[in-house]
């Protein structure tokens, strides 16, 4: 294949959610590439949803069904997909990972049929996870290793690939992160101070512990959050957990129950999110989570993480802006908070930090990883 050739990438995901709508855009102008991007409906009752407007992208919606298998998700089949890879005749095919199977399975067959290369792109792994099974491991390491590369979200998740036996120079990391250089503009707010954000929100005038994201599932260990207020004065700090969810309506009766009068849970809030960054001294993630990461160190706010999702090791450099828990249990997590509320100065430097270390991170960089793995396989 001639060098100079533009080489068309058919590029297989659920949906185009719109946190990585920009991704796509970038990816669209990589210089000697063609990029369509093959998607389906929104999952039902779920999170997992394309953006409203999706512009700048060669696009293909596919007719889409959910077939329920019992588990947390539906099995998602693109009706029609094989037809539709080869009307466009890509050279190259990268395809989201086990979570996207029918799409996976068909991006094998038509490149082992048409003798192309394909690409795995996926977590990779995580952070604590529980082991698979001898038998589900051994068959899913015989599917990825029919693949020509890989791309994952984390070092952690490289580190997950080859220790299954996948060569190390097959599998590149892009640090999975939405648009930095836009979050450090928005954070840029001239003459808001804590104090005025803190009235905005609604919440007293003290130290303010942060969490930003999703409340419906086990895995994000929400229940630490009641726990922590209760092990923390309610004269010293306010704890604010924005988000929407089953595990929420679960929280407000218990901090109702108990008292936790400094225990907020506003819901979800989009219009004006900033303003709760803004008015925040730390960001805590007890359990899984990824991009809130770099929304709240773009805003100098330290991250105390624990097995998130493997990018919380890349992003995060432990006691300088932010901090890695090696245990996840309640104590561990009150002790950090307690030894930060004291050391103000401490605090203060690992916020500057904080936005100096996202800023490494970006749109750029994600772009120039994938660009990597797709010339791999020249």
């Amino acid at each position: 294949m001639s060098v100079d050739k533009i080489r068309k990438v058919a590029v297989l995901q659920r949906v185009c959610p719109g946190y990585r709508l920009a991704l796509f855009q970038e990816l669209s102008r990589l210089k000697g590439y063609k990029l369509r991007l093959f998607i389906g409906d929104d999952l039902p009752n779920s999170k997992v949803k394309s953006a409203r407007d999706i512009d700048g992208v060669d696009l293909v919606r596919m007719n889409t069904k959910f077939v329920a298998l019992g588990g947390d998700s539906p099995l998602v089949i693109h009706a029609g997909l094989f037809n539709a890879l080869a009307s466009f005749a890509p050279d190259l095919i990268v395809s989201e990972g086990e979570s996207n199977l029918f799409s996976l399975l068909a991006a094998l067959l038509y490149a082992r049929v048409k003798g192309i290369p394909v690409l795995h792109w996926s977590l990779g792994g995580l952070p604590g996870e529980a082991p698979k099974s001898g038998f589900r491991k051994l068959i899913r390491n015989l599917i990825r290793r029919r693949f020509d590369a890989f791309i994952v979200y984390s070092s952690f998740g490289k580190a997950c690939l080859v220790k299954d036996g996948m060569s190390s120079d097959k599998v590149f990391v892009a640090v999975n992160v939405p648009d930095v250089q836009r979050l450090l503009k928005r954070a840029e707010v001239v003459g808001t101070s804590k104090q005025q954000a803190r009235k905005k929100i609604g919440v007293p005038d003290k130290f303010t512990i942060l969490y930003v994201g999703s409340m419906d599932t086990p895995c994000k260990r929400l229940e630490l959050l009641v726990d922590i207020a209760r092990s923390l004065r309610p004269d010293d700090c306010n704890i604010v957990c924005v988000g929407d969810g089953q595990v929420r309506n679960k929280m407000v009766n218990e901090a109702q129950s108990l008292g936790l009068n400094h225990l907020f849970l506003p819901g979800a809030i989009n219009a004006g999110i900033d303003d709760y960054y803004l008015a925040a001294d730390l960001f805590v993630l007890p359990g899984r989570g990824g991009m809130v990461i770099a929304e709240a160190m773009a805003f100098g706010l330290p991250v105390i993480a624990y097995n998130a999702d493997g990018t919380e090791r890349d992003l995060i450099e432990n006691g300088v802006s932010g901090v890695l828990l090696e245990s996840g249990g309640v104590e561990d997590f009150v002790r950090v908070i307690r030894n930060l509320m004291m050391r103000n100065d401490h605090r203060r430097e690992m916020s500057s930090n904080a936005k100096v270390s996202i800023s490494r991170f970006g749109l750029a960089n994600m772009v120039s990883s994938i660009g990597s793995a797709l010339e791999c396989t020249r």
